[in-house]
Order: C-alpha cells, then sequence, then structure tokens
C-alpha cells in the first residue's frame, strides 16, 4: 500500500481591512461673464468668458436696439456643493438685456449648499436690465444666492428674480429646505438697496403669516 505524505497546515494571513473612502459626487461649476461697450451708435459685446456648465447665447438683433444675452446652465439645475458665477458689465451710455433660457432648479441636497453667484455693473448713462426666468425651489434643497451691483449715479438698473416653493402642479409643499438670498445694490459707491430673504425649514409655515408671505408660493424681488 503506498505511504501518503501529510503537509502540515499552512497558516492565511487576512489582508487588514482598508477603510472605505466616501463616496464623491461630481459637482457642476459654471461661469459665464459678459461686458457690453458703446460703439458707433451701437451695443457690442466686448467680452465674453463662459465655463464649465455655464454658457451664453446672444440672439441677433438690430444694430439700435440694446445687446442681448442669454445665460443657460447645461446642468439642468443645482444641487449641493454646485457653484454658478454670473457677471454683467454695461459700459459707459451702454445697454443690454440679460435673462435666462429656462427657470432654474434647486435640486434636493444630498450633502452641502448651492451657491449662485452674481455681479452686476452699469456704467455712466448705461442701462441694464436683469431679468432671469424663475428659481424653482425642490423639497430639502439647499441653496444660497447673492446679488450684488455697482451702478453709476446716472445709469439705469431693472432687476426682478422671482422665487417658486416646489411644484404646485405635482401637489410639492416645502417642508425642509434651506434658501439664502442677499441683494446689495450701490449707486457711485453708496449702498443705496439691501434686503436678505432666508428660509429656514418649514417653508409653508414660514410663509404663512400675514407679515410674511400670506400663505403664498411665491415671491419675487
Amino acid at each position: 500500500m503506498p505511504s501518503m505524505i501529510v503537509a502540515p497546515p499552512v497558516a492565511i494571513a487576512e489582508a487588514p481591512s482598508l477603510p472605505i473612502a466616501p463616496l464623491r459626487l461630481q459637482r457642476a461649476r459654471g461661469e459665464a461673464r459678459v461686458t457690453v461697450r458703446r460703439d458707433r451708435g451701437g451695443n457690442r459685446l466686448d467680452q465674453l468668458r463662459q465655463s464649465g456648465s455655464a454658457k451664453v447665447r446672444l440672439p441677433r438683433i438690430a444694430d439700435t436696439a440694446p445687446l442681448e444675452a442669454i445665460f443657460l446652465n447645461t446642468a439642468g439645475g443645482v444641487t449641493g456643493g454646485d457653484r454658478l458665477d454670473y457677471a454683467v458689465s454695461v459700459g459707459a451710455a451702454a445697454a443690454a438685456v440679460v435673462s435666462s433660457q429656462a427657470a432654474e432648479r434647486a435640486y434636493r441636497s444630498s450633502g452641502g449648499v448651492a451657491r449662485i453667484d452674481t455681479r452686476l455693473e452699469v456704467g455712466a448713462a448705461g442701462r441694464l436690465e436683469w431679468l432671469p426666468q424663475e428659481t424653482i425651489l425642490y423639497e430639502r434643497s439647499a441653496l444660497h444666492r447673492r446679488l450684488e451691483a455697482d451702478v453709476a449715479g446716472s445709469a439705469t438698473l431693472l432687476a426682478a428674480e422671482a422665487v417658486l416653493l416646489g411644484r404646485a402642479a405635482m401637489g410639492e409643499r416645502l417642508h425642509d429646505i434651506v434658501f439664502d438670498d442677499v441683494w446689495r445694490i450701490r449707486r457711485d459707491g453708496v449702498l443705496v438697496f439691501a434686503e436678505g430673504t432666508r428660509l429656514d425649514g418649514d417653508a409653508v409655515a414660514g410663509m404663512a403669516g400675514k407679515a410674511t408671505g400670506g400663505g403664498a408660493g411665491a415671491f419675487a424681488t
């Protein structure tokens, strides 16, 4: 009968457990800047910068009409950690109308706060109309917006921004959001308008009072 050789057992060392890296979600970054000058009786594009998810479209218009610029966010909206920077500068005696392609959407945040910063400048005898479409806040969204404007004493600025609290057609009511909206407007370097709006938590309850929103589902500055 053949002999059998039994090898001694071999100890197998277990590999040390490695910490699992936290999931890093991709965040949107965008910057769009437009500078307008008055030249040969018309309003001309002087400088244009666009990067990331922020883009600019310039419709064709008559030479004598104000220059038109349309800002758009190709990311389709913002969520926690996203950052958009917009800037418009209108030179002396120039005119421009700036809007957005679609409503901006603040989606539910999985962490962090989205930021949208806007900087406007209007030179002497210039005119700027800042008229973006509305911003729609979703349940559990977190958004901080800031608008700063420097306007010459002889210039004109028309600015309007609307906010919709949830998607009314879907019956959405906002009970857990963070929304900060800060405006600072200076004329010849002197602060002439300052406003701050903050909704933190239950927007329905916050807007219910007669001194706040009277139960409204939207507001505008």
